[in-house]
């Protein structure tokens, strides 16, 4: 299994490389943290630029036949879960009930799938990784606030584009959401014990939790990605977690040790760290589809320019994103092994359902 395993995380296809249908969304992250420097107000400009950078991944997503509504959806509900996670965040007790909330309610979202489930998937991340910044009522609704109006450049962008030229346009296929009626419909069918989307939620929520917990028992920096990490890597089945584990960790290795070099060869300023956050964000988007493991290195690198733009080194950054990418990933693998198991599969969300990986 693990060979098969490995051999799996390795495969790409890069005839699925999408470079043109990037260009609109990487605009906007520039464009976001361009106004932070400009203006010397840099944390209103990442969180734009964060917002966008989510957001965008929705320009390869369909809702029914909507190219629009996974995009609009995605910016509203990741500017409420960002307040939530940042409010939950204020107490250790409340990051693990948050964490597994969270796990649970993407679980069962599966059952929608497609859109729906990437949806739920970006409002989940944005959940966790607000837990990791807590604060006052006011810089919450601020953060949260800065984050939509990120997603709703990304949209003006994606639009403006899409009208001067369909190379701007992704294929997508359409998707089986007819209404949210039909959705909510959906995920209560699935609320009982004998559906395999609600086993899936119950042991996602029970990774999440005790990923979570550890977090907060080892103080780590930048704890959030314990429970994240174990959120993109628990699926359905031993094989699928394994060789999303590989994937996973083998890209943010080779994202870690790519920022790392990088650093070291140029000594970047903020406007050199601007560009390198550009460009790993652009490379985020074109390999999404192409190779798991490609994507994480891209989106490790990516992140640890961003927060070296805070004044993290990216070194320290790069390190703290192996650690706990590896002890995340760890958690899912046992409760995949350790936890009983039933045959009927739960519907993938695709690749794409990893965007918003921070």
């Amino acid at each position: 299994m693990l060979r098969h395993a490995l051999r799996e995380s390795l495969s790409a296809d890069w005839a699925k490389t999408r470079t043109v249908p990037s260009l609109p969304c990487t605009l906007a992250i520039a464009l976001g943290l361009g106004a932070g420097l400009a203006t010397d107000n840099l944390w209103p400009g990442m969180l734009a630029a964060t917002g966008a950078m989510s957001v965008g991944f929705g320009s390869f997503q369909r809702l029914g036949r909507s190219r629009i509504r996974p995009m609009f959806w995605a910016a509203v509900g990741m500017a409420l879960f960002t307040a939530a996670g940042s409010l939950f965040g204020r107490h250790p007790a409340g990051i693990v009930l948050l964490s597994s909330a969270v796990g649970f309610f993407y679980g069962l979202t599966t059952a929608v799938g497609g859109g729906s489930a990437w949806i739920s998937l970006q409002w989940s991340i944005f959940a966790l990784i607000a837990t990791g910044f807590p604060a006052s009522l006011d810089f919450v609704l601020r953060r949260s606030g800065w984050i939509l109006a990120g997603g709703a450049l990304q949209i003006g962008l994606v639009l403006c584009f899409r009208r001067l030229s369909p190379r701007f346009i992704p294929r997508i296929r359409r998707d089986s959401f007819r209404n949210f009626s039909a959705a909510s419909q959906m995920m209560r069918t699935h609320f009982q014990t004998r559906s395999a989307e609600f086993f899936y939620s119950v042991r996602l929520a029970v990774a999440l939790g005790l990923a979570a917990l550890a977090g907060q028992l080892l103080a780590l920096s930048n704890h959030y990605w314990v429970p994240m990490t174990a959120l993109l890597v628990l699926r359905s089945d031993l094989h699928q977690t394994l060789t999303r584990g590989l994937a996973r960790l083998g890209g943010t290795l080779l994202g870690a040790g790519l920022a790392t070099l990088l650093a070291s060869l140029w000594r970047p300023g903020p406007i050199t760290l601007a560009v390198f956050v550009v460009l790993f964000a652009w490379l985020c988007y074109s390999v999404l589809n192409v190779n798991y493991g490609a994507f994480s290195a891209s989106i490790t690198a990516y992140v640890a320019f961003l927060l070296a733009l805070t004044g993290l080194p990216e070194r320290e950054v790069a390190i703290h994103r192996v650690a706990n990418t590896f002890l995340g990933g760890t958690i899912a693998l046992a409760v995949a092994m350790l936890g009983p198991r039933k045959p009927e599969a739960v519907a993938e969300t695709g690749a794409s359902g990893d965007s918003a990986s921070h």
